[in-house]
């Protein structure tokens, strides 16, 4: 019998004692995933409030433990910690990188989406439905980027019994819970995550870099678990707000190309007006964020391949050159069209241009 591949589920842990419950039920469902070739991985960021010693001693003989020296943030944590892994037990086939407030419920989601991905080879990120904190309604099921920009999460909201079951391609995955390709990912790109982006885009950027290649991220229709979203780095709402803005117009500078830039255009302007700096402290963090994007080197640096993205470009120019101003009622009633998007293969195929996507 040829051996399954070997998968290795990455936790990021960083001050969680306030959610320690939370953490516990995170890693013992980790741990009661139905696979053979499973490591369970719990990477900590520097913990000060002693949650790393709870969970050690909680769990210290069920999983591999790797203390960090510094806070590195999502991005650097999660690909430090990968790295100290590949370097003492070997490289996995394939990643899982789920949050420490994701609970699994479905025991049979890896063997479920690995099996998927061994048989598409142009497919490298994954992702299932993962349902919100009542376990009734979605939290994410893949997300959309616009040509604005706007980050819209499919089903985001609805009720599962309500979505259909249908395999969609997405711009990317949610970092609440996804797996990937190990080997193809690193030989191509050379890492996961670009540590300089420390939060916010980090997936993105590593979907956005995928695709440029035409490898793709993709969501299949099999239940995973609930993301509790108890967001501990949202203790920092001025960082938050900062690297929100920063990561999003530096992965505009540096994957999208031709007319999608173009089309990007109307969100980026209406950011960069002038009297941004005069409306109170969050006018000088988006100016700040907006100046460090275009002057800092945060996005990958690696050589970007020649598609696009998956990008969303709306037939109606009017939602395209005016987005920024058009009335919040007709805008949330074309996301929520967004957000009900099935794409599928021959969808890529016919579009105008490489993986943008028009209806």
């Amino acid at each position: 019998m040829t051996p399954r591949p070997k998968v290795a589920i990455f936790i990021l842990n960083y001050n969680s004692s306030d959610f320690k419950s939370t953490v516990y039920k995170s890693i013992e469902s980790a741990l009661g995933i139905n696979y053979p070739s499973l490591d369970v991985v719990v990477i900590d960021n520097a913990s000060s409030d002693g949650s790393f010693e709870a969970i050690r001693d909680r769990f210290g003989k069920d999983v591999a433990l790797i203390r960090l020296d510094r806070n590195y943030g999502y991005s650097g944590g999660n690909e430090l910690g990968f790295e100290r892994y590949d370097g003492e037990r070997g490289s996995p086939d394939y990643a899982v990188f789920m949050n420490n407030d994701f609970t699994v419920t479905n025991r049979d989601f890896v063997k479920d989406l690995v099996g998927f991905l061994e048989h598409n080879e142009d497919v490298v990120l994954a992702q299932g439905f993962n349902l919100a904190g009542d376990g009734i309604h979605v939290d994410s099921a893949g997300y959309f980027v616009d040509c604005n920009l706007s980050v819209v999460g499919r089903y985001s909201g609805q009720k599962l019994v309500d979505c259909p079951q249908k395999s969609s391609y997405v711009t990317y995955a949610s970092g609440s819970c996804f797996i990937s390709k190990v080997k193809v990912i690193r030989e191509v790109r050379g890492y996961f995550f670009e540590p300089r982006l420390f939060a916010c885009w980090d997936e993105s950027d590593l979907a956005f870099n995928m695709w440029s290649y035409g490898l793709k991220s993709i969501f299949i229709p099999t239940t995973v678990g609930i993301h509790h979203a108890l967001k501990s780095f949202g203790s920092f709402p001025v960082l938050t707000e900062y690297l929100l803005i920063r990561n999003r117009y530096a992965l505009r500078r540096h994957y999208l190309n031709g007319m999608i830039k173009v089309l990007s255009a109307p969100t980026f302007l209406t950011l960069s007006l002038p009297y941004r700096p005069l409306q109170g402290l969050k006018g000088r963090i988006i100016t700040r964020a907006f100046v460090d994007a275009y002057l800092q080197h945060v996005c990958s640096s690696s050589i970007v391949g020649v598609y696009n993205p998956l990008i969303i470009v709306p037939r109606s120019l009017s939602y395209t050159t005016c987005s920024s101003f058009i009335p919040k009622k007709l805008r949330r009633k074309m996301l929520n069209r967004i957000s009900n998007l099935t794409v599928s293969k021959d969808d890529l195929r016919a579009s105008s241009r490489p993986f943008a996507v028009s209806f």
